[in-house]
């Protein structure tokens, strides 16, 4: 490498150490092998220095020829870069090709040390390796490769695309496979290109066996891998394979020459998508599958056996090529999809069909009964004749149930007056629309004449509410065209939301701010405002103020996006101008402030402001701090972020989405916990994908029990079910085998009965599940009944034959209300209850005795031979691939006499 090219890279890449607004990171084309011992300690230096990079591109690098210290010390370097989420060594084509770096080159050896140096990336989330030929890879390196990937803790997504992987012998490929498997939380891999096609049977068993060990996966991407080549048993794998990903939502199939299947082959595809019960969204390719009528009858049979089926993906589909004839067909096959709500029609070059294509387009959507969101974007249908976008507006209007429609991307700006008349009579059609999306469509170059055009168009949508108009550029916007801008808006009646992120709106200075104030002031029911990426945080104090008198002129406004706008960096005396400006909306409720990069405010002063900013909203209920790293937080700064929350006196929900929180410490979590505690109106924490295990969440349910109220937790669903289930576990393994002794069934102790209510409530607070609340309403029930499974009853509990409640003061309360309730001081009180009074069971049965005595006053469960003797409670993760235990047995009770009635079991609600 020459010097001035390496100085170019280093420039660079130094450069992003001052540079808080990058987070991207390209040094294609630097030869690291080449470099010398200064030049690679230079280059360690100043990458471990890119502290907010989140996407590293490493590629034609001559990565095969780096040796073993080199390799530690790039790890050493990325181990600094703690966002760090996206590695691609995907190969670029350059012009000098034997620069071309392949990773396929990489010893076993240099594999390891690659795993060594993504492991020191401790959120890495996604790696390409694509186009590096991983097809010629043999057994020691695929095993090195499964290592390498088995260090990545976090990996969610892998791109494998273009690697030629059907080239695989069966050795091999079980070798590839074996390495798959070994992403224990792999959500999306990518392997389209790579002559799947060309699989045997075998190996597409060995392909199904390894994603069955994948619980998490969600997506799989296929696109052009000629599936539709596979023979009759090849085939059968292919779907057994899929019919093995239980919580499979998305299959890209497009470009696989499904023209290819018989009608037994389209039957069994359906009956393999019938088993993922979570499949939601299916890509396909229309025209180049060339699919015939019959296909189409049997792609309707296929899909309508998924139940959750509603999105039907045809993204670059090269749809413009179907006859009408075919449009028909498509259009009674889509008729069996019962849930169908979504098509994605983006890419398609729709510009380009002629009039009759558009009335069959018409026929077609005229189908689908419960469509109510089509996706439209960049198809250019701003380049529209009048005749087809007369027919345009037409088929629209046959989808009486429309609530959004994507437009964004299709040079809208060309559109003329009459061509926005012609869609403003249609839309009347559309009672239930309510979104529509016109970003990026160079809406700023509009005349005062076409904003109203498309303001007398918005208008007659009575109940439409949201409006996209990010990426516009209307930072450029006259005065003059701002006021006919709020004259288009303010046309529609229930306009309640818009989004200007993406509109370089710092660059308006106080009279374009005053001018957009009295613009967005026109729409009456404005509540809500979309400001994000608009790099706010270079405003001065002077334009602070402008701005917040722009926004006090929405006189309901209660909910601002603030996103991605670097606030991280204001100082002390814009944050006291960013809260002046905030405190004129009187009504504002809501803020988001993710994406701010807030894990920098390092200073208390800084906290302070940042505290007292937020202090001027006196209304303030609802603050989203997701993805600020706030995993960063060290234990003095937690305490200044409460500090900062305590002054938001009315503050009830809180949003952590996306910070890392899995990663905070033991000493961090009660620290964490005491800043919440500052907020004493807290209702609702939101701590969706921060990948948090059962055992944080249990720490997190018992530092919660401080408060008077348990906060509402908001989880991912994929949290929420991994925990779910192994408390479901434990339940069965810790609570329900450890009733029975090693040689008969004996009866449940009070400390015990203490914690199976616990466990019940934690349950329902934590995961929303009911099922055990019920469970214990009925055992308590039915030990409280006459026919009594206890010796005596407990203070404050009153029974009859159908209930159970608890007296407190002067109320009753039902034993099943207490479970749900938020109220941790009723809880607790209602356990102590139970303690005070001395509870006197009857002697544990013997063996011989268990099943021939007529009566037996204990709570008793089912005899297992196999279940171990009592275990102490110890809550704990469990292998996802852990043997899933019986379903929970119902309470067996002694009758008193042969006539008594006997309360029903307790069900599980579907």
């Amino acid at each position: 490498m020459q010097a001035s090219e390496f100085n170019g890279i280093m420039l660079r890449i130094r450069s992003l150490k001052l540079d808080l607004f990058r987070d991207h990171l390209d040094v294609s084309d630097c030869l690291l092998h080449d470099l010398t011992p200064g030049q690679w300690d230079g280059f360690v230096d100043a990458l471990s220095g890119c502290k907010n990079l989140q996407t590293i591109i490493l590629v034609n690098q001559g990565l095969d020829k780096l040796d073993l210290k080199r390799w530690q010390g790039l790890g050493d370097a990325l181990s600094h870069c703690k966002h760090l989420q996206t590695i691609s060594f995907s190969v670029i084509a350059t012009v000098d090709s034997n620069r071309l770096d392949k990773l396929n080159a990489l010893s076993p050896i240099q594999w390891r040390a690659l795993g060594d140096a993504l492991s020191q990336c401790e959120n890495l989330q996604k790696i390409s390796f694509s186009k590096n030929y991983l097809g010629k890879l043999d057994i020691a390196q695929w095993q090195a490769f499964g290592d390498a990937l088995s260090c990545c803790e976090n990996l969610r997504t892998i791109d494998l695309d273009h690697n030629q992987l059907g080239e695989l012998n069966d050795v091999e490929w079980q070798a590839f496979v074996n390495a798959l498997s070994r992403c224990k939380n792999l959500r999306t891999i990518d392997l389209k290109y790579n002559q799947l096609g060309k699989l045997n049977d075998v190996e597409w068993q060995a392909f199904g066996d390894a994603l069955s060990r994948c619980k998490n996966l969600r997506t799989i991407d296929l696109d052009h891998n000629q599936l539709g080549e596979l023979n009759d048993v090849e085939w059968q794998a292919f779907v057994n394979a899929l019919s093995r990903c239980e919580n499979l939502q998305k299959i890209n199939l497009l470009g696989s020459r499904l023209s290819k299947l018989s009608s037994v082959k389209w039957q069994k595809l359906g009956d393999a998508l019938s088993h993922c019960k979570h499949l939601q969204t299916i890509v396909l390719d229309l025209c180049e599958t060339e699919l015939n009528f019959v296909d189409l009858d049997k792609l309707g049979d296929a899909l309508s056996q998924c139940e959750n089926f509603q999105t039907i993906d045809l993204n670059w589909g090269h749809i413009k090529k179907l006859d009408p004839a075919k449009w028909k067909k498509f259009g009674k096959a889509l008729l069996k999809c019962k849930n169908l709500h979504t098509i994605n029609l983006s890419n398609n070059e729709l510009k380009a069909m002629a009039r009759v294509k558009w009335q069959a387009f018409a026929k077609t959507l005229s189908q689908c009964k419960n469509l109510h969101t089509i996706d439209l974007r960049y198809n250019d249908l701003g380049g529209l004749d009048k005749d087809n976008w007369k027919e345009f507006v037409t088929a629209l209007s046959q989808c009486k149930n429309f609530q959004k429609i994507g437009l964004s991307g299709n040079h809208l700006i060309k559109l003329s007056d009459e061509r926005w008349q012609a869609l403003g009579k249609d839309l009347p059609k559309w009672e239930n629309f309510q979104t529509i999306d016109l970003s990026n469509n160079e809406l700023s170059g509009l005349d005062v004449v076409k904003w109203q055009a498309l303001g007398n168009a918005l208008s007659q949508s009575k109940n439409l509410h949201t409006i996209d108009l990010g990426k516009n550029s209307l930072n450029i916007l006259t005065p003059e065209i701002w006021q006919a801008f709020g004259a288009a808006l303010s046309q529609c009646e229930n306009f309640q939301t818009i989004d200007l992120s993406n509109n370089h709106l710092s660059a308006l200075d106080v009279v374009k701010w005053q001018a957009l104030g009295n613009a967005l002031s026109q729409s009456k029911n404005l509540h809500t405002i979309d400001l994000g990426n608009n790099l706010l945080n270079i405003l001065t104090p002077e334009i602070w103020q402008a701005f917040g008198a722009a926004l006090s002129q929405s006189k309901n406004l209660h909910t601002i996006d603030l996103g991605n706008n670097f606030l991280n960096i204001l100082t002390d005396d814009k944050w006291e101008a960013f809260g002046a400006a905030l405190s004129q909306s009187k009504n504002l409720q809501t803020i988001n402030l993710g994406e701010n990069n807030l894990c920098y405010l390092t200073t208390p002063e800084i906290w302070q402001a940042f505290g007292n900013a937020l202090s001027q909203c006196e209304n303030l209920r609802t603050i989203d701090f997701s993805d600020n790293y706030l995993k960063e937080l060290s234990l003095t700064q937690w305490p200044e972020f409460g500090n900062a929350l305590s002054k938001c006196e009315n503050l009830q929900t809180i949003g952590f989405s996306a910070n890392g929180l899995n990663a905070l410490t033991d000493d961090q979590w009660p620290a964490f916990i005491d800043a919440l505690s500052q907020c004493k109106k807290l209702q609702t924490i939101d701590l969706s994908n921060n990948d948090l295990t059962i055992d944080q969440l249990l720490k997190l349910e018992e530092l919660l029990y401080k408060y008077k109220n348990f906060p509402n937790i908001s989880l991912d669903s994929d949290t929420r079910q991994q925990a779910k289930y192994n408390l479901d576990m434990q339940f069965h393994t810790e609570f329900k085998k450890g009733y029975i002794d090693e040689n008969a069934i004996r009866p449940v102790t009070l400390e015990e009965l203490k914690e199976l209510l616990t466990f019940a409530r934690r349950s329902y607070l934590l995961f929303a599940e009911d099922y055990y609340c019920q469970y214990m309403r009925a055992m308590l029930q039915n030990g409280f009944s006459e026919s009594g499974l206890f010796n005596s009853s407990f203070e404050g509990l009153v029974t009859d034959r159908y209930s159970t409640k608890y007296r407190d003061s002067a109320d009753e309360i039902t034993i099943e209300d207490i479970l749900k309730s938020n109220n941790n001081e009723l809880f607790n009180k209602f356990l102590q209850s139970l303690s005070v009074v001395k509870v006197e069971f009857a002697p544990p049965p013997s063996a011989s005795t268990v099943h021939n005595s007529p009566t037996n006053n204990s709570i008793l469960f089912s005899k297992s031979k196999e279940e171990p003797p009592l275990k102490k409670l110890h809550l704990k993760e469990d292998s996802p691939s852990q043997e899933e235990e019986p379903p929970l047995k119902k309470l067996h009770l002694k009758e008193d006499s042969p006539s008594q009635e006997e309360e029903p079991p307790v069900k599980k609600p579907h």
